[in-house]
């Protein structure tokens, strides 16, 4: 796939997910033999505070990161993952921006959508499933993370390998 048809796909893709949401909270989709799209949704709400939420997403952190970015990261029933050619991981949401993060007014409910593309130096030969690992927030600029046990209850999107 070249460039052009490449940034085709991917602003396609992001005036889709800008719209109202009325999807699955996780979905994987194969472009084509070594190229995925892996989306995961999620929300943020606070009653007492305004909630700030990055932008920037990042493959490969762990939950005991100390990190400002959204971590994102892949797993296989055998650890036999292709390698990686190509990656980039973003939160989109129609919330307000300020800096490098969305900003949710107190008492609001916003909805985000963790969106990754990933092209592999090979066909994928099993399945694949993304998975978020780590998902700071701000609560009046004091940063938090999302805890592990609420992460694993988000639903996580598995591309299935063909036949």
């Amino acid at each position: 796939m070249n460039v052009s048809k490449m940034k085709l796909t991917i602003v396609g893709i992001c005036g889709v997910l800008l719209v109202p949401f009325t999807g699955h909270a996780a979905n994987a989709t194969l472009l084509n033999d070594t190229t995925a799209l892996f989306t995961v949704d999620f929300s943020f709400t606070d009653d007492y505070f305004e909630v700030q939420v990055p932008i920037m997403a990042e493959y490969g952190v762990d939950y005991l990161d100390r990190v400002d970015t959204v971590g994102y990261d892949f797993v296989t029933t055998e650890n036999d993952l292709p390698e990686i050619e190509n990656i980039s991981g973003l939160v989109l949401s129609n919330e307000t921006i300020v800096g490098n993060k969305y900003v949710l007014p107190t008492g609001s409910t916003g909805k985000f959508t963790l969106m990754v593309l990933v092209t592999f130096t090979e066909e994928i030969g099993e399945d694949v499933q993304a998975m978020i690992t780590k998902l700071p927030y701000f609560l009046n600029e004091r940063r938090t993370t999302v805890h592990q046990n609420q992460l694993d209850e988000l639903a996580m999107p598995i591309l299935e390998a063909a036949e």
